[in-house]
């Protein structure tokens, strides 16, 4: 078994992750400047998921989801 379609998934997951999450960023958006800075350390976060694994790393044999706490948790 290869694992390349759970790098797919993982990739899906986080892009969709953070374009639900574009609208705590927005000028106009409701939130409190400490809340909008919680979401962006989340939004950052969910960005830097890649950079748990070298560049080198084989996506055929490497199961990402066995990476212990792999999604940051979201604000509330």
């Amino acid at each position: 078994m290869t694992y390349y379609t759970h790098w797919d998934e993982l990739y899906r997951a986080r892009a969709s992750a953070l374009q639900d999450s574009d609208w705590t960023q927005g000028a106009d958006s409701p939130l409190s400047d400490e809340k909008k800075a919680e979401w962006a350390a989340y939004r950052q976060a969910l960005r830097d998921i890649s950079l748990r694994w070298s560049p080198s790393v084989n996506k055929r044999d490497v199961n990402p989801y066995d990476t212990p706490n792999l999604f940051p948790q979201q604000p509330q």
